[in-house]
């Protein structure tokens, strides 16, 4: 009875898992069909999303390429040899370099360059594979033509750029079609226009990859709709060859939206703007039709996939059911919370560690949402620019230069940089920068982790700055006065002073009060900043005194600052106070003196300018 009951149970729990196995295998077969026909246009979208990639990537580097040529050719030597002595060897090395820069690049048709009249001076061409210098008796006057006309006209380092076109010989279309694209830039020699520099590129292999993609019909025309060429046909040139062919021939319920839109897509056609690579004003459009071949060839490859997968659930289901509601569960949901605990632990490393990061070029790819706060910009404004945006503009330029240096060898940088945000205000980073590099060892770009350490840094500043003039206070003067005598006993570098002092300054107080007094003080400041170099030290060194550390500067030179300085606050209008004077005097280290005695000796020239008569300048 028992052995009985066993099987009963065994058959009907048995029956139970190959229903469920076959619920299970029916709802997945389908959920993966429903989802097939969703995926099917979206796997097609993001098939002609990459080929278009590839082909706007090939184009813009097409056209890239050859403004760099151009570039190149319009600024080299033998070019400006040439047009400031057109002698006959000058003209020589000029038709070799253009011969050996038209042999060198496959895809130039012609080479030439036309004086300021327009007159051809220097031509290599391309024909039937043959390269070579045309004679100069059949250089042409092209001063009519509309290329020359319209690059004449352009401003120094511009391109000209001609809508793609066929080659004509003689006022006639070439055969066979010959797809052609004209290039050029003008040239200046000290601002004046000398002709222009115009290359003829042969644009059939550039036109045939274009319309070269599996599984879909390509067709290239223009903004106007005139038809270029089609995948699988001759050439059709409709523009060019009186074929009234247009893209409405071809599409005619979609031909006016494709030419209204940069991107436009319907089912199973897709068209995109070109110009943005070639930049012409032709707006040449690529549009992609769908192959039916291929839909069918995807929806049966999906369908099958469906089949299998219904097949191999329902042999799975029925064995394994029975683990399948809690294994998968248990791993399912460790799954999630590491997940979780992840989102959340790069959440609050964006939110609070203040990172970016850089391709070779320096363009911000990345940024943490803390740079993105403590810069003022926006990630969408970081992004695509450079780090350029927040440098701030009293930094040394050496410091870029050491920096970069460092990473682009490999290694890591480490140091602090004072920047500037959106609103101008300054913030301090403390950057570590380290080299990203791909399993190759290159390096393919840059991250930084940075500290900021504004406050430290405005803590630092207040303790070496004077409060009410905003410029150095006498602890940063001592420290500085040292610095500069360590450097000219170690490695012998000169270095002055400039001690001033404001005449008749207690009458000031006196007369207009203690604030009018501070007034003048605060403009005096500023006057001996904009006065000096950013690598002087400018500080209040007591009262109405203010000293002046001018490093690698000699006495004499020293004293013709001094009077730049006396001559500003003279010319200066005070406000209220109206016009003050100071009596300045001038004092050079040498080697074996004490700060104090160095000082003593600025002071006393100081003296002997008061005593002088003040508003004057006197050496020590």
């Amino acid at each position: 009875m028992e052995k009985s009951k066993s099987l009963k149970y065994y058959f009907l729990f048995s029956f139970y898992f190959i229903i469920f196995g076959m619920v299970v295998a029916a709802l997945t077969s389908y959920v993966n069909y429903s989802m097939t026909v969703v995926n099917i246009k979206k796997q097609i979208t993001r098939n002609v999303n990459s080929i278009f990639d590839e082909k706007a990537f090939y184009t813009n580097q097409i056209m890239k390429r050859y403004v760099l040529l151009l570039n190149t050719f319009s600024k080299n030597s033998l070019l400006i040899d040439y047009i400031e002595n057109p002698a006959f060897h000058n003209k020589e090395h000029l038709d070799a370099f253009f011969l050996a820069s038209v042999e060198s690049t496959f895809n130039l048709m012609q080479l030439r360059y036309i004086d300021e009249k327009g007159v051809e001076r220097s031509r290599v061409d391309r024909k039937s594979g043959r390269v070579f210098i045309v004679p100069e008796n059949k250089l042409q006057d092209k001063s009519d033509s509309y290329y020359f006309k319209e690059s004449a006209k352009l401003p120094e380092n511009s391109i000209w750029k001609s809508k793609v076109d066929l080659n004509r010989e003689h006022g006639k279309i070439e055969i066979p079609l010959n797809p052609t694209f004209r290039m050029a830039t003008p040239v200046y020699i000290n601002g004046n226009f000398k002709g222009i520099v115009i290359v003829n590129l042969m644009m059939s292999n550039v036109l045939n990859n274009l319309v070269k993609a599996d599984n879909f019909d390509v067709f290239i025309c223009d903004g106007k709709g005139r038809m270029l060429l089609t995948t699988g046909e001759n050439q059709i040139w409709s523009g060019y060859l009186n074929k009234h062919v247009t893209l409405k021939n071809y599409l005619p319920e979609y031909a006016d939206k494709i030419l209204a839109n940069d991107v436009f897509s319907t089912e199973n056609l897709y068209s995109f703007n070109l110009e943005p690579q070639i930049q012409n004003g032709e707006n040449i459009r690529l549009v992609f039709k769908t192959k039916q071949e291929y839909i069918l060839e995807t929806r049966a490859d999906n369908t099958y996939a469906a089949f299998i997968i219904a097949l191999t659930t329902l042999a799975v289901s029925i064995p394994l059911a029975w683990i399948a509601a809690f294994i998968p569960s248990r791993l399912q949901t460790k799954l999630t919370e590491t997940n979780r605990s992840l989102r959340e632990f790069m959440n609050i490393l964006d939110r609070y560690v203040i990172t970016t990061s850089t391709d070779v070029n320096q363009i911000i790819t990345r940024v943490s949402l803390a740079f993105s706060r403590i810069s003022g910009y926006s990630r969408e404004e970081l992004i695509g620019n450079t780090n350029k945006l927040i440098r701030h503009p009293e930094n040394d330029p050496a410091i870029y230069k050491e920096l970069w240096e460092t990473i682009q060898c490999g290694d890591v940088w480490q140091g602090e940089l004072r920047c500037q945000d959106k609103h101008g205000n300054t913030f301090w980073l403390r950057k570590i920068i380290s080299p990203d590099l791909n399993e190759k060892g290159e390096i393919i770009g840059y991250t930084s982790i940075d500290y900021d350490f504004t406050a430290i840094k405005q803590i630092e500043e207040m303790s070496v700055t004077d409060q009410l003039t905003k410029i150095s206070n006498r602890r940063w003067l001592d420290a500085s006065l040292k610095k500069e005598m360590v450097r000219f006993e170690r490695y012998g570098h000169d270095f002055s002073v400039i001690l001033l002092d404001i005449d008749h300054f207690k009458n000031v107080n006196d007369n207009f009060g203690h604030a009018e007094g501070d007034s003048v003080l605060i403009q005096l400041a500023a006057i001996l900043k904009s006065s000096t170099r950013a690598s002087d030290t400018v500080g209040r060194w007591g009262g109405e005194e203010f000293l002046i550390i001018a490093p690698e500067t000699l006495k004499d030179d020293c004293f013709v600052l001094a009077e730049k300085i006396r001559h500003a606050v003279e010319d200066h209008d005070f406000g209220a106070v109206g016009h003050v004077t100071v009596s300045l005097g001038v004092a050079q280290y040498e080697s074996g003196s004490t700060a104090a005695h160095f000082i003593i000796n600025a002071d006393n020239a100081l003296y002997r300018a008061k005593q002088g008569g003040r508003n004057r300048t006197e050496k020590a």
